[in-house]
């Protein structure tokens, strides 16, 4: 795993607001979810790393911590919508994803490889991006990687 620190010229901004379609057709902003901590992790069917992370983030997403945030799944595949919908299917994913088939929202967190995830603060701020499969599960994880404020219920 790759931990790319947020850059200073970032430090204080918000998060680039999103503004994506679920698998359900719902319509899913950031800005909508100010108040909540929120979790997004860039991924693709065919990205190998991907399909690995995918288990562990679903296993992780039915946890006590993470009921605690909301999961955005942003998919980058060129595939259809029925593809995308078999293949999670395929592997049992639950939480959220959404089509980001032209990969705008990539572009704007300056997604440079797969898997890749980011954690945004209840007050809409980026708290950190890596790049990576992540062990979501792992203990590890959430010492390392889960802010205090995030245990305190403070925003950031």
């Amino acid at each position: 795993m790759c931990v790319v620190p947020v850059k200073a010229s970032t430090e204080g901004k918000l998060a680039p607001d999103i503004s994506l379609h679920d698998m359900n057709g719902k319509i899913w902003t950031l800005s909508s979810l100010r108040g909540k901590w929120v979790l997004l992790n860039f991924w693709a069917t065919w990205c190998g790393p991907c399909i690995k992370e995918m288990p562990d983030l679903e296993h992780f997403s039915q946890t006590p911590t993470a009921k605690r945030m909301v999961i955005l799944a942003v998919s980058e595949s060129l595939a259809s919508h029925k593809k995308i919908v078999d293949f999670l299917g395929k592997y049992h994913i639950t939480y959220t994803v959404l089509n980001d088939s032209f990969g705008e929202v990539a572009d704007s967190y300056h997604v440079r490889g797969l898997p890749s995830s980011a954690l945004i603060s209840p007050d809409g701020h980026l708290v950190w991006f890596l790049e990576g499969a992540i062990p979501f599960s792992s203990p590890d994880f959430q010492k390392t990687y889960l802010p205090k404020a995030f245990f305190s219920g403070a925003s950031r």
